[in-house]
């Protein structure tokens, strides 16, 4: 009998084994990419919202780093298909949890799908895709010039010269004290559609810097035109600061600042319509009468005299609209008073009617004025006349 014997190849068959082994411990990730043993982060891609014709807002939320830590995480989006990490991305950080991702940098009325990603030392996870579209541009235009400025009020507009694709919705002015205002702050609301318009503006405060600009407002948003100051004017006659504006400092008087705006507030009313300029026998007293020295007059005067009832006492004590500064006007700011008295109003401008300053004529005599003529006089210090008190701004 004849024995057949058989060689057994045996480096081809350790050859087999191995490829076996290493392909049944091979995975795949969320993409479909092969790994080495381990997993990929586990993520889900946040909704997309503040939509706008070149940016949005999405995120993600890693429910497991897959026992590796997140190196790098974020969102990926691109025009046509599914992201990868190779197209356009945020970086967000790292770690598990939530995080949130601004996309920036895209086109306006452009379909996009966006998706979280997560990497860490086993590869890259991805969460679902999702899609949006960017709205069209926003529209253009320009702000109008401010004009007809008074004390709480003024007039702009805005031009628009493109509506960006979509329908204006809403335009107007928007107005603040602090530069570039928006639709946030104080605002006018003027129609709708492209072209020129009107925007009155009102319940500004007296002396007071303002910024201006036109605004329009689209499904793509809101777009805005050049940012405009001006500033409202201090007017004779406009309540301000506990009275009424009585006079405003020019160029040559004292006090004056130029860019600045100063002068005299008169109380409201008179504060008597019977009261002595001293309290009992008239003394010596050191006063001037220009414009700017009523106040010390006053303070000169209730150092002399002290308590009592009289013209610059009652002054001097008297609290209005939260203010305590008042004083009797002199010579000149009396004048002034006279001058504009139809304006501040209130004056008894009958013949007999005289109002008291702080200024001294003569002893024992007071400058006055007829407010029914503005005549100058002098006064006994001890006879009861009118009285109107003012104050500095």
């Amino acid at each position: 009998m004849r024995t057949i014997c058989k060689t057994i190849n045996y480096p081809f068959i350790v050859i087999i084994m191995v490829l076996l082994f290493l392909t049944g411990c091979t995975k795949k990730d969320n993409n479909n990419n092969s790994t080495s043993d381990g997993q990929v982060p586990v993520l889900t891609t946040n909704s997309v919202t503040n939509i706008l014709s070149t940016s949005a807002s999405s995120g993600g939320n890693i429910t497991s780093d897959g026992g590796s830590v997140v190196t790098a995480r974020g969102v990926c989006w691109r025009i046509g298909s599914t992201p990868t990490i190779a197209d356009s991305k945020s970086n967000n950080g790292s770690g598990a949890g939530s995080f949130t991702s601004e996309i920036t940098g895209l086109l306006p009325d452009t379909a996009y799908f966006v998706r979280a990603y997560a990497v860490n030392s086993v590869g890259i996870g991805y969460g679902n895709t999702l899609s949006f579209k960017t709205y069209g541009l926003l529209p253009i235009l320009t702000t109008t010039a401010v004009t007809n400025i008074t004390s709480n009020s003024a007039s702009s507009g805005g031009n628009i010269t493109s509506d960006g694709g979509s329908a204006i919705i809403a335009r107007g002015v928007c107005w603040s004290t602090v530069n570039n205002p928006t639709t946030n702050n104080s605002k006018t609301t003027d129609g709708n559609g492209t072209g020129g318009y009107t925007s009155e503006i009102s319940g500004l405060s007296l002396d007071s810097l303002y910024y201006v600009r036109a605004y329009a407002t689209t499904s793509a948003g809101t777009g805005y035109g050049n940012s405009l100051s001006f500033k409202t004017i201090a007017a004779i006659g406009q309540p301000y600061k506990g009275g009424i504006i009585a006079y405003i400092l020019q160029s040559g008087d004292a006090g004056y600042v130029a860019g600045q705006t100063h002068g005299l507030i008169a109380a409201p009313t008179d504060q008597s319509t019977a009261i002595p300029w001293c309290p009992g026998t008239p003394d010596t007293v050191i006063t001037s009468m220009p414009l700017g020295t009523g106040n010390a007059n006053t303070i000169s005067i209730v150092a002399k005299f002290g308590a009592g009832t009289y013209a610059a006492k009652l002054c001097s004590d008297l609290i209005l609209g939260s203010y305590s500064d008042w004083y009797l006007p002199s010579s000149d700011e009396l004048y002034t008073l006279y001058l504009n008295r139809a304006l501040i109003g209130g004056f008894n401008t009958d013949w007999g009617s005289f109002y008291w300053s702080s200024s001294i004529w003569f002893v024992g005599l007071s400058y006055t004025r007829r407010f029914y003529d503005g005549t100058l006089g002098g006064y006994d210090q001890t006879l009861p006349i009118f009285v109107r008190a003012v104050r500095s701004f």
